[in-house]
């Protein structure tokens, strides 16, 4: 199941990175309210294997109402390796004069 929180108006959730994108869904059914209409891209997308939803956009006219966004596949942004400060190699008597 899709957390809520995965599922915004930004084009990308702070944290984790779009590893792939699986298309674009939409719900235009005329007897639901927002709310319904969320539900439906919420359920489109995991039936396309996602667990997220992003760039939702609605558009409205009369008669109509239609709601979409991307279905995505989402992981947390890895933060890369500290940079450790040079060791010197103790096995080697000429490397501890600087020591």
């Amino acid at each position: 199941m899709i957390e809520r929180r995965f599922v915004t108006t930004l084009r990308e959730i702070p944290g984790y990175e779009i590893v792939e994108t699986r298309g674009l869904i939409q719900d235009s059914s005329a007897f639901k309210g927002e709310e319904g209409k969320i539900k439906q891209l919420i359920k489109k997308a995991e039936e396309l294997g996602c667990n997220a939803v992003v760039n939702i956009q609605q558009t409205a006219g009369y008669g109509y109402h239609c709601i979409y966004g991307d279905a995505v596949i989402i992981r947390p942004k890895t933060l890369p390796a500290p940079e450790l400060p040079e060791v010197p190699d103790f096995t080697n008597p000429d490397n501890l004069s600087s020591w």
